[in-house]
């Protein structure tokens, strides 16, 4: 199941378009649209727009989703909640979560600060009727494996799918960064946030969220150096804004998780899962037998 990132400020328009061509791409099965839960109220609008266009599923990451889920359930979508921490999980549970997201530190983009597999277990251990998912460093049948047998009923994928013919949302420049990359390669860093923040004034993510990335030349300069950067944004933003114009993937947010480390090749989508799933397959099998 595909789902997309609604939150962006290029509009409702722009949200329609998109949901227009998952529908299409989908056919009779579900789809869904996810949203940075503390940003929902920057952009009302675009949650109306997905309930409105009957998205049959609705996912919330990184804050309370508790204000968004009974608006999803009421219009009959299922909501997906992403969590970070065990106490993330009870308030969305409370909220009314049909599927819970555990992610690891591990994962690519905006993250917490728990590393997978200890937070699933207890997650898994602590809601056995809610259908948990486990997110962060799976790109490989192997790392899928761990997690089924670890107790989740499935994974949620990013940085293995950003290194695919079809993903037109990045650069080639930057699929060939995901290819090279090794998981020592990338941090969890806020440098990037920094510069979001001062640049397009939206709020600061919650607290204990930052992004791994890929070091790249400018993240090798600010990292560890977050008020030498706070200090010089007026100098460093005109560059930043430029950097990204240009799409230049020496100076801007290269987001990739540790799963980099299965990334071999830049590849079709349909080629990836299946060799995921096919090898997570054959390994449970041996482990069973």
């Amino acid at each position: 199941m595909g789902l997309f990132g609604a939150t962006n400020p290029a509009g409702p328009d722009w949200l329609r378009e998109q949901i227009k061509i998952a529908r299409d791409m989908s056919g009779d099965r579900p789809y869904g649209v996810g949203f940075i839960s503390h940003l929902v109220p920057v952009f009302p609008e675009l949650l109306d727009v997905a309930l409105s266009e009957g998205v049959p599923i609705v996912a919330f990451s990184f804050s309370d989703p508790s204000p968004w889920v009974a608006r999803v359930k009421e219009a009959g979508a299922t909501a997906i909640c992403q969590i970070q921490k065990v106490e993330d999980a009870k308030i969305a549970v409370e909220a009314g979560a049909d599927i819970l997201v555990v992610q690891g530190n591990e994962a690519g983009g905006h993250t917490g600060r728990a590393n997978l597999m200890p937070l699933l277990a207890r997650v898994v251990d602590e809601y056995p009727n809610v259908p948990v998912m486990a997110a962060g460093g799976i790109a490989s049948g192997r790392s899928l494996a761990a997690v089924l047998a670890a107790g989740a009923d499935g994974a949620w994928l990013g940085t293995r799918l950003l290194a695919t013919h079809e993903c037109d949302e990045v650069s080639s420049d930057y699929k060939q960064m995901l290819v090279s990359a090794r998981s020592e390669d990338t941090v969890h860093t806020q440098v990037f946030d920094f510069l979001d923040e001062a640049s397009f004034g939206i709020p600061p993510w919650p607290q204990g969220i930052a992004g791994r990335a890929v070091l790249n030349h400018f993240l090798r300069e600010r990292h560890g150096r977050e008020e030498d950067l706070r200090s010089k944004l007026g100098e460093i933003q005109p560059l930043y804004g430029q950097a990204l114009t240009e799409n230049d993937v020496s100076r801007t947010a290269i987001w990739a998780g540790e799963s980099v480390d299965g990334i071999d090749s830049v590849r079709g989508v349909s080629d990836v899962i299946h060799e995921i799933c096919n090898d997570a397959q054959q390994l449970l099998e041996s482990l069973r037998g």
